[in-house]
């Protein structure tokens, strides 16, 4: 019976609390009833606080009572506010704060009718961002960027930096009828081919772009940066001679003209000669480009396997515009592995012809499975 009579005691102790409660928010609001029964001024519905560079944009549906004709919203306990007309009748609204210092904010937001009376209150949490923020921001990843001639700008993208917001890239560049073109990759985009790249131009400019949060209204991007790739040439047109070749040893498997040097294909490679008569070093091989090139660099590519152990390991870079007399530009090492290997010339060349004139190796003979360049059509 005791526990019966303290569990009636608290009911109605809580029941004397709720009502306290309510009376007391009656009497803050007490001026905006009058005797007919009539409600507070109408609210809006569904506000929402979008993120903005030093703003926070408000969006809400209107209240559906024609006696509210205006809304203001308070910040900083009421310090600040602003007032937005809401005479015209529409489904919904936005309101864009501004400027407004980073960090923070709580909203406080009132509807009022023609006699100045003012709703219940509603309040919005809303974020704003500036320096503080893009001090954190970088620009994307590149892994790798090749112009292939006649063929387009390729991209490999490196991981984006989704924690603080990529949304994905910008990249400006002249198109191949000589207009500058803007386009957005997005961040999930790990390899981007752009066909309509210009093959003359002299590079391109990049930026990441950042939404904060999914309620951002406003992209933030790094400072737009400059890349110039080299131009990987295309070889179609090309022709080659070798100083000897294997014309029936490794076929069909592999090869042996100096044309399997031309053809994509690392399985295939020319070998010097080596059967009836074995031709001992230098050996060379000599490429016609067909036009006047700055080449930047010379990609070589050994067979792969075991047999790159028995490459030339010694050779000369040189160039000629005549395809008779050569200039050299260096001595390299040609290293036993399986990757593409990169050599850039000691000296500048701008030339018609290239030449790999190879001089020491393992063995007697050699091979090599592929020959490219980087460059840029050099003028008359």
């Amino acid at each position: 019976m005791k526990n019966q009579l303290k569990v009636v005691g608290y009911l109605f102790l809580f029941i004397s609390v709720c009502l306290s409660g309510c009376k007391n928010m009656h009497d803050i609001y007490a001026e905006h009833v009058v005797p007919n029964g009539s409600k507070y001024p109408g609210k809006i519905q569904s506000v929402v606080a979008h993120s903005g560079h030093n703003r926070v944009v408000l969006g809400w549906r209107n209240t559906k009572d024609p006696a509210v004709n205006k809304i203001r919203v308070f910040w900083n306990n009421y310090a600040d506010s602003v007032e937005m007309d809401l005479s015209e009748r529409k489904d919904s609204s936005s309101l864009s704060i501004q400027p407004l210092l980073e960090g923070n904010y709580n909203f406080i937001v009132h509807t009022y009718d023609r006699d100045m009376r003012r709703s219940v209150p509603l309040e919005v949490h809303g974020i704003v961002y500036d320096d503080v923020y893009s001090s954190y921001l970088s620009n994307s990843v590149i892994v790798e960027d090749r112009i292939v001639e006649n063929e387009g700008l390729l991209i490999n993208w490196g991981t984006p930096d989704i924690q603080n917001g990529m949304i994905g890239t910008r990249v400006i560049y002249r198109n191949n009828e000589g207009k500058e073109k803007s386009v957005l990759i997005s961040s999930t985009e790990k390899k981007t081919f752009i066909t309509d790249f210009d093959f003359f131009s002299t590079g391109y400019q990049y930026q990441a772009l950042f939404l904060p949060n999914e309620l951002s209204v406003d992209t933030f991007s790094v400072a737009l940066e400059s890349r110039f790739p080299s131009v990987a040439l295309d070889r179609r047109l090309w022709t080659v001679t070798a100083s000897s070749f294997e014309a029936t040893a490794q076929i069909p498997v592999g090869g042996g003209p100096p044309e399997k040097t031309l053809d994509g294909d690392v399985n295939t490679f020319w070998h010097s000669k080596h059967t009836e008569t074995m031709v001992p070093f230098p050996h060379w091989l000599a490429y016609d480009m067909k036009k006047k090139i700055l080449v930047e660099k010379i990609v070589l590519t050994a067979r792969p396997g075991k047999f790159n152990k028995e490459d030339f390991n010694k050779f000369i870079i040189q160039s000629s515009n005549n395809g008779t007399d050569w200039t050299d530009h260096g001595s390299f090492t040609f290293a036993d592995i399986d990757e593409p290997q990169f050599f850039v010339p000691q000296t500048a060349i701008s030339a018609r012809h290239f030449r790999i004139y190879m001089t020491a190796g393992p063995q007697k003979y050699s091979h090599l499975a592929e020959v490219a360049v980087y460059g840029k059509a050099a003028s008359l």
